[in-house]
């Protein structure tokens, strides 16, 4: 399945995107199957995320025991995660899927990581 990019108005299919290249001037070179080079001059980091893949899901895994460790004023809070994403650029990511949306519990500002949460025990010394 084909995936799109949007680079200066225009959408480009990642399938012909041969390589890219940062400049220190943050600026992109996309170079095409086809020879030509689009330079893009503004949100290229943006751009790179969305030609590497990093919030394309390709993939989902539902898992258990898992919860995310968020920081906020009051500590840190632990959400459950039911679903992980594998995207485009090889990653897994923890999805929130307890919402009208999904989203990417990574990307929530005090996100700190994954935690295993241990199982239930039925009783002492279990």
């Amino acid at each position: 399945m084909s995936r799109f990019v949007e680079v200066e108005g225009a959408l480009i299919n990642v399938d012909h995107i041969v390589s890219v290249q940062r400049h220190k001037n943050y600026t992109l070179s996309i170079f095409l199957d086809n020879g030509n080079v689009i330079k893009v001059d503004c949100a290229c980091g943006h751009i790179w995320k969305a030609i590497a893949g990093r919030d394309f899901i390709v993939a989902t895994a539902p898992c258990g025991g898992v919860s995310a460790a968020i920081d906020n004023e009051e500590g840190t809070r632990f959400y459950p995660v039911r679903q992980l994403g594998i995207t485009g650029d090889g990653k897994v990511r923890p999805l929130c899927v307890q919402t009208d949306r999904v989203e990417f519990l990574d990307d929530w500002p005090g996100y700190k990581g994954m935690v295993h949460t241990a199982p239930p025990s039925d009783g002492p010394g279990l």
